[in-house]
């Protein structure tokens, strides 16, 4: 049911099919950017990672004392 003017065969075209479109791509675009923030993570973690081992390893250290 509804209350908008037209035939119904144009208004399920025009309307609620592009409405179910529209939920598709917010659905995809969710899980894509889960997808994204999940990867960053990983990424993040690993930078972080390297520099703790070069600044452990490889920098010099001053001496205290």
């Amino acid at each position: 049911m509804t209350n908008l003017a037209g035939l119904p065969k144009s208004l399920y075209e025009k309307i609620y099919c592009a409405r179910g479109q529209a939920e598709n791509l917010i659905k995809a675009h969710k899980l894509h950017l889960d997808a994204n923030q999940f990867r960053l993570l990983t990424h993040t973690a690993a930078a972080v990672s390297c520099r703790r081992m070069a600044a452990f390893c490889c920098w010099p250290r001053s001496s205290v004392g």
